[in-house]
């Protein structure tokens, strides 16, 4: 590469891992759905049971930039957030399966991008 009359070897493949860096990195899914499946993992452990409806409903999903956990049953909401009004306490099941998760889920970003590193260092 030139510039101003100086040449800089090895630009172009510096441009090209960086590149190929930047794709890596912008597309975490594997580490978004491990995530997300762990989590899901524990708020199905910590999920009340009376008839497993609400255990079964729990769910993982993911995309490249995020990992996501839900529980569909419809009273989901009802039993994380309670309703005071109808004396039902908050089991905020799936906040504590998160909160729980944490050094999980940041092992599994460090190792997916100690990967991407490894994996661009190869080239």
């Amino acid at each position: 590469m030139a510039a101003n009359g100086t040449t800089v070897e090895g630009a172009d493949r510096f441009a090209a891992t960086l590149s190929t860096a930047a794709d890596e990195v912008a597309d975490l899914s594997r580490a978004s759905k491990e995530s997300a499946d762990r989590v899901a993992l524990v708020a199905r452990g910590l999920a009340p049971v009376v008839s497993g409806n609400l255990r079964s409903s729990i769910a993982a999903e993911s995309s490249p930039g995020e990992g996501r956990v839900s529980a569909t049953a419809v009273y989901a909401a009802v039993i994380h957030n309670g309703w005071p009004g109808r004396n039902i306490a908050a089991n905020p099941f799936l906040s504590d399966a998160l909160a729980e998760s944490d050094g999980t889920i940041r092992e599994v970003y460090t190792d997916e991008l100690d990967r991407v590193v490894g994996k661009i260092k190869g080239k």
